[in-house]
């Protein structure tokens, strides 16, 4: 089993040895939605001297979180569907801000899941989710705005 990326349920006190008990519980409830290297960076950096702002701050810099997927929910038949914004026009190479034609949407509708199909000159696999997401581009497509 990988070792976590975050302290859990709480920092080794023996990391913290020098901070004051106030800073303390402020990086243990930190420690909550932040990684083990930020966290490393901010006792390091308080260690030094630094407030606990001045540290966080640092710490941001260096080890920034990773940038979240922009999702959109719709709702079909009162079930709410959470889908990550331009997941296929990325997946087909086709820039977000154009239309993906619906000859082409039709076309690899009809490609089995597994198999191989050629897009743009490039050879892509048919997936389940992409079939899905073809198939729901299709519906939407055909709604009227």
């Amino acid at each position: 089993m990988p070792k976590s990326m975050y302290y859990n349920p709480h920092i080794p006190a023996n990391k913290t040895v020098g901070l004051s008990e106030a800073n303390r519980k402020k990086l243990d409830k930190h420690a909550e939605h932040h990684t083990k290297p930020h966290i490393d960076k901010m006792i390091k950096s308080m260690k030094k001297g630094a407030s606990f702002a001045a540290s966080h701050k640092e710490a941001m810099r260096s080890d920034p979180p990773p940038k979240r997927k922009e999702t959109s929910t719709i709702e079909i038949k009162g079930e709410k569907i959470k889908m990550e914004k331009g997941k296929l026009s990325k997946e087909l190479g086709i820039p977000e801000e154009k239309n993906i034609p619906m000859t082409l949407l039709k076309r690899l509708v009809k490609v089995p899941n597994g198999e191989m199909f050629d897009h743009k000159g490039q050879s892509k696999k048919m997936t389940p989710g992409l079939k899905r997401r073809i198939s729901l581009a299709i519906t939407l497509k055909g709604f009227k705005k």
